[in-house]
């Protein structure tokens, strides 16, 4: 995604985005996680921005305030990563696709990892599933 443009809209009829499917075979809670490179705010806008959304639904716009010197940033840095999360609850079994937005660039998207209820957490994040035909 282009890094140099100005903010872009979510809602507008041609915003960029990157689009993932994913199928659930149960309907639960879940909490979607987004890998980011750390990234300052070189705009002064407090951080840079991102949107998501879950199949229609309305984007939700994200931001990585993450401020120099600070206990956030060594973490991001020393992890060479920064997650932001954005809980999702009753996620219906079935397919669904996950919008990515850009909103401001410098915003680099590492991985996703959707962690359904029930699932632990763990620091290298779990291995992809399988694929559903």
């Amino acid at each position: 995604m282009p890094q140099d443009a100005g903010p872009s809209d979510p809602l507008a009829k041609n915003a960029m985005q990157l689009d993932y499917d994913v199928y659930l075979r149960a309907t639960s809670d879940a909490v979607l996680h987004l890998q980011l490179a750390p990234t300052l705010d070189t705009g002064g806008k407090g951080g840079p921005r991102l949107a998501v959304a879950i199949d229609d639904g309305a984007p939700q716009v994200l931001a990585m305030d993450l401020k120099p010197d600070t206990p956030a940033w060594n973490a991001a840095v020393s992890d060479n990563r920064v997650v932001l999360d954005l809980p999702i609850k009753q996620l219906k079994a079935g397919k669904h696709t996950i919008r990515f937005f850009r909103v401001d660039g410098n915003v680099v998207l590492e991985r996703l990892l959707l962690q359904l209820y029930g699932v632990k957490p763990s620091y290298l994040w779990q291995p992809e599933s399988g694929k559903v035909p």
